[in-house]
């Protein structure tokens, strides 16, 4: 894992084309339909894993930006 401002990217054994890089590959057909799914898979844990650390780091605002009512005891 490398640290970057408030957020962990996880780095694959698999190394991933940014996505602009992976839609022209695409374009271009450098890439058979295994690898490009292969490299989507990759993008999507990449960012669900963005997303799960956003969450954590700012738990009192759900998905709308509306501040959760806490909870009481």
């Amino acid at each position: 894992m490398v640290r970057c401002p408030r957020l962990w990217i996880l780095e694959c054994s698999m190394g991933h084309y940014p996505l602009d890089e992976l839609i022209e590959r695409w374009r271009r057909e450098d890439l058979t339909v295994e690898q490009m799914i292969g490299q989507m898979l990759q993008v999507l844990r990449e960012q669900e894993h963005r997303l799960r650390e956003v969450r954590r780091l700012v738990p009192s605002v759900d998905m709308n930006g509306m501040e959760r009512e806490k909870q009481r005891g």
